[in-house]
């Protein structure tokens, strides 16, 4: 993309009219991968926060080779299954904990029905019903983690608590400046008493201008025509990057348009390539 020829809301108005493409068709995950793939150099250091079944945690092993890669997850039988399945790795370390706004004791609900929907607040599931336990975590800031490497990448899916992760992470975030993605809708950030606007208005504050999965820029304007209206996937891009990474988001949005646009062929490829 060339910034001023393409728009947020332009490829928003490919998709969803001239398309006609239901949301449920594109493979959303794999328009993230695009994303960390073009904007990420082999050797990367990768924070995975609320990592889940590691399905991103190994695609960042796969097409990064990172340096280090920090994964993040508070329940403990699946931060088991990280660390076994991963033992052999010494670049990865997993952390079972949950990220937030201060450091402390919390009541987690584990849904045991859909566990990528599980959280520090009970939100609106999205099969409409979740068969749920609760468990005692703890709640760490990154503000407070001395890492002795600088972070590039950091990707955070914690159903609703992404905003309470960032606002833990303002010293973190100038100290290391990384690129990130975020998670963002209706039926999660609302169980945080939170608004359509919160997440722009945290990144603003916090240096980062919000993008989309295609590359474009999302302008304070743009944001609320976007939000939860199509997709829930941003990414968060330091100022200061706009410019040297023009060239990177116009190949990704070249990648992903293809896959959009396309969705059926090239997840099949993608997922045979992944069964290799």
């Amino acid at each position: 993309m060339v910034d001023g020829e393409h728009s947020a809301l332009d490829d928003l108005e490919l998709l969803r009219h001239r398309l006609g493409l239901p949301a449920s068709a594109v493979d959303w995950e794999r328009l993230l991968t695009i994303n960390y793939c073009g904007y990420l150099q082999r050797g990367c250091s990768v924070i995975d926060v609320g990592a889940h079944h590691g399905m991103h945690s190994r695609r960042f092993l796969r097409y990064l080779r990172p340096a280090n890669l920090l994964l993040v997850e508070p329940i403990p039988e699946m931060a088991a299954e990280l660390r076994h399945e991963f033992r052999r790795r010494k670049e990865v370390e997993v952390r079972q904990v949950a990220l937030g706004r201060e450091s402390h004791r919390a009541t987690f609900v584990v849904n045991d029905h859909s566990p990528g929907e599980s959280g520090l607040i009970e939100r609106r599931y999205n099969e409409g019903h979740g068969k749920t336990r609760l468990i005692d975590v703890t709640v760490e800031q990154l503000d407070a983690w001395e890492l002795p490497f600088k972070v590039d990448f950091v990707k955070i899916d914690v159903e609703g608590g992404e905003v309470d992760v960032l606002r833990g992470a303002s010293k973190f975030l100038a100290r290391n400046r990384p690129i990130l993605s975020v998670e963002y809708g209706e039926p999660s950030y609302s169980a945080y008493g939170l608004s359509p606007t919160t997440m722009h208005d945290v990144a603003i504050e916090n240096g980062y201008l919000a993008v989309d999965l295609f590359g474009n820029i999302i302008t304070t304007e743009e944001w609320g025509q976007v939000v939860n209206s199509y997709y829930w996937d941003f990414i968060l891009l330091p100022k200061e990057l706009v410019d040297s990474s023009a060239g990177h988001r116009a190949r990704i949005r070249e990648r992903a348009r293809r896959s959009a646009t396309h969705p059926r062929p090239l997840v099949e490829r993608w997922r045979k390539r992944l069964r290799r």
